[in-house]
């Protein structure tokens, strides 16, 4: 099972994203 991800620049830092989350939830965070 692959697992797809996205990351995206958020703020200072960089968020993942879960493309299959409909709400774009990012699973980590770092600043």
């Amino acid at each position: 099972m692959r697992a797809y991800l996205e990351l995206k620049k958020k703020g200072s830092g960089l968020a993942i994203y879960d493309k299959n989350c409909p709400d774009n939830i990012p699973l980590k965070t770092s600043r």
